[in-house]
Parts: C-alpha cells; sequence; structure tokens
C-alpha cells in the first residue's frame, strides 16, 4: 500500500511531480505528441531500481543472479 500510494495520489496529477528521487522519471507538462516523444526518448534505457522504490544494492543482485544464470546455462551444455 505505501508503494501503490505513492503512484496514485492526486499530487500525481500535477506537472512536474517526481516519481524518483533523481526526477529522471517525472510527470511532464502538457504538450503536443513530439513533447511527449521526446521525454520518452530522455527516459534512460534501463530502469534503475529507484523507480520501483529499492535501493541501489537491488541492481547488483539482479545482474548477480542473471550472471550465475548464464554461467549455468554454459556449463550445462
Amino acid at each position: 500500500m505505501t508503494t501503490l500510494s505513492k503512484y496514485c495520489c492526486p499530487e500525481t496529477l500535477k506537472d512536474g511531480y517526481k516519481f524518483s528521487a533523481s526526477g529522471a522519471y517525472i510527470n511532464p507538462a502538457d504538450g503536443n505528441l513530439a513533447h511527449y516523444n521526446d521525454y520518452i526518448d530522455s527516459l534512460p534505457l534501463n530502469d534503475p531500481p529507484e523507480i520501483y522504490g529499492l535501493h541501489g544494492n537491488a541492481n547488483i543482485k539482479y545482474q548477480d543472479i542473471v550472471s550465475n544464470d548464464c554461467i549455468a546455462t554454459i556449463l550445462s551444455i
């Protein structure tokens, strides 16, 4: 419920509402289609853990799991 309250509240309807501490994910101001496309293009390709409310170490653990799965697949061949 804590996470949901961050994303489902009246403040999210205001321009510039920050969904993450870094400010990379905000509620963009009204504009035309090109304005929204530019905003989407400016977003990071890989979502940082902060957007999900997780600590930065969550990304390290994720990469560890993926690496171990990759090595296990290679060894099983």
